[in-house]
C-alpha cells in the first residue's frame, strides 16, 4: 500500500463534515457517546470534542485524507496529555467514527449523526 501525504483541510474540503455530530463510540469499556463540533475559521477548519466522561478538547490539526478527515489533538486524561486521532468517513448521510488514543494503544469505533 502506498502511503498517501496528509494535506491541511480547507473549508472547502470539509463542508460535508461541517457542523454538529453526535458521535456514538464502543469502546473496550462500553459504549460512549460524545459531541463533535466542526467549523470554519479562515480557510481551515476547526474542531471541538467531548463530552460525558472526556473533556472538550479543541482541534487544529485537521487533514483532509482521500474522502476522510483526520482530526489530531491531545486528549486530556486525567491531566496527562494523550496524543489522539479520530478519522471520519461518510457514510450515507452520517459518518463512520475511528477513534485512536495513544497511538493505537486504546481504539474506539463508531457512528457519527448530524444533530
Amino acid at each position: 500500500m502506498v502511503a498517501r501525504a496528509q494535506s491541511p483541510a480547507t473549508a472547502g474540503d470539509a463542508a460535508t463534515f461541517i457542523g454538529t455530530w453526535a458521535l456514538s463510540l464502543e469502546s473496550p469499556m462500553g459504549p460512549l457517546d460524545i459531541d463533535l463540533i466542526l467549523t470554519t475559521e479562515g480557510e481551515g477548519v476547526v474542531g471541538e470534542l467531548g463530552g460525558g466522561p472526556l473533556p472538550m478538547s479543541k482541534v487544529t490539526d485537521i487533514s483532509k485524507v482521500m474522502d476522510n478527515l483526520v482530526l489530531n489533538f491531545e486528549l486530556d486524561a486525567q491531566g496527562m496529555l494523550v496524543p489522539a486521532t479520530v478519522t471520519l468517513t461518510p457514510d450515507g448521510d452520517g459518518l463512520t467514527v475511528n477513534f485512536s488514543i495513544a497511538d493505537g494503544q486504546f481504539m474506539m469505533d463508531g457512528t457519527g449523526t448530524k444533530k
